[in-house]
């Protein structure tokens, strides 16, 4: 696989995480075989006893769903920040450490 792919599986897993709650129990099962368990979208079809070109349909829905909700809502985003942000303070030495993670602890309280 080309890393533009699986940039894009890992983009789909991790949306599908956040938002996957939101699609529907079909839109869930087409994302969660496609991207989770890395069935083919032919596997899919004959498990679903569906055509391909309908999950296809289906699978592409769900991505534009899923980009949508991060464009909107933006959780994906602020979690990796927030991922980033502590990973940056655990490399302050020890006497910044906690007044990092206070400065930090109040951001959250406060609604980032």
């Amino acid at each position: 696989m080309t890393e533009d792919i699986l940039a894009k599986r890992r983009r789909f897993n991790d949306l599908f995480s956040v938002y996957g709650a939101l699609l529907t129990d079909k839109q869930r099962e087409i994302v969660s075989s496609y991207y989770a368990y890395d069935l083919s979208l032919s596997e899919i079809a004959e498990g679903m006893g569906i055509s391909r070109a309908a999950i296809s349909d289906a699978l592409n829905k769900a991505e534009e769903h899923l980009e949508h909700y991060e464009a909107e809502l933006g959780f994906l985003n602020k979690k990796s920040d927030l991922v980033h942000r502590f990973e940056r303070i655990k490399r302050l030495p020890e006497a910044e450490r906690l007044k990092a993670y206070e400065s930090l602890g109040e951001e959250i309280e406060n609604g980032i």
